[in-house]
């Protein structure tokens, strides 16, 4: 890397409790979730040599292209001058490189090689036929934008109500925003990139008697509404405005849980987090049973569900698996600890079990 590649400094520090390790840079003292991205430009400002991020494994510990730092060393890490790249889930097992909704820098920033006299190609990595704008990389981010269109008709799976007639699929994301305001309901089982509920949405959507899989999910607006049949995120949940409600049977989550805004209510079912890395919990909420069945295979305070609000459990927390962190003033109705489970609080938490 050059220097004329970096943009600004987005962290630095000293390194400590890398040891034996390679391709690290470990920092007690940092929030690496917060502050750095997959593609980030590392500087070891000791001895001058350079990498860039890989992963955002926890936030004290990063992985890096090149083995190029060892304890008690100085480093900068930088944006480039292109900015960072958003993906679905950088840190998970395996990793989801799909195209963040959010990302600004890869999006539409392609070339159209499909007419290239070497190597001419049109579709992406998950045979997605590419059009319009390329993006940048192996993946094109896929869309199809709730329209409408199908009037009295709002099932999920009625091609007409999607733009471009098309519903969505197993490389596409579901879009909801001010296009149509439309209700919608999700008539069979889907499987695909993430449902994506922006703010201008005024309508509800309603699960239906549907399974649903996603990569990620992200509201803003509107109304979603679980019913009694499961719902698989296979990444993160993020609530920012409008009402979410939850299935009364199983949500599972393998990413961080955010809420920000909005209400989130658990409908009496169970909320399972059951990711492979550490996994964070923004918000306060009320849960009716909470389970942490998070496989890391050695959890301790740094690879953990660690909640940074009070969590209410109304009903039973169960730790099947994995470190749960209380925060202080949660409160539990029941508890239930697994052979492989650790409850551990923090040095100064305090946590009512009724």
């Amino acid at each position: 890397a050059e220097d004329g590649a970096f943009g600004v400094a987005a962290d630095s520090g000293n390194t400590d409790g890398i040891g034996a390790d390679t391709h690290k840079l470990k920092d007690t003292g940092q929030n690496f979730l917060t502050t750095v991205k997959v593609g980030m430009i590392v500087k070891n400002t000791t001895d001058t040599t350079y990498s860039y991020v890989t992963a955002v494994v926890s936030d004290t510990e990063l992985t890096l292209n090149d083995d190029i730092m060892d304890d008690s060393e100085d480093y900068t890490i930088y944006t480039n001058m292109y900015g960072s790249v958003s993906f679905i889930d950088e840190t998970g097992t395996p990793p989801d490189f799909h195209l963040s909704p959010t990302d600004t820098v890869a999006k539409d920033k392609g070339t159209d090689l499909s007419s290239d006299s070497n190597l001419a190609f049109s579709n992406d990595i998950d045979s997605s036929t590419r059009s319009g704008t390329w993006d940048v990389g192996a993946d094109e981010w896929t869309y199809r934008t709730w329209d409408g269109e199908g009037g009295v008709d709002t099932d999920w799976s009625t091609a007409v109500n999607w733009t471009g007639d098309t519903v969505p699929g197993v490389s596409d994301f579901a879009v909801f925003d001010n296009t149509s305001d439309n209700n919608c309901v999700i008539d069979g089982n889907i499987s695909i990139l993430g449902i994506d509920i922006n703010s201008g949405y005024d309508g509800a959507i309603s699960q239906g008697a549907s399974t649903v899989t996603i990569s990620g999910f992200t509201q803003d607006a509107g109304t979603f509404t679980g019913v009694s049949v499961a719902i698989d995120i296979n990444g993160s949940f993020s609530l920012g405005a409008g009402a979410f409600t939850s299935t009364s049977d199983v949500l599972t989550i393998s990413g961080n849980f955010s809420k920000t805004g909005g209400t989130f209510t658990h409908n009496s079912g169970t909320a399972t987090f059951d990711g492979t890395v550490a996994q964070t919990i923004t918000g306060a909420n009320t849960w009716n049973n909470l389970t942490i069945n998070n496989t890391y295979s050695a959890p301790d305070d740094t690879y953990d569900v660690d909640p940074e609000a009070v969590q209410t459990v109304a009903g039973t927390l169960t730790v099947t698996d994995g470190q749960w962190t209380p925060y202080t003033g949660d409160d539990y109705n029941n508890v239930s600890i697994g052979a492989n489970g650790i409850l551990k609080s923090d040095a100064s938490a305090s946590i009512t079990v009724a």
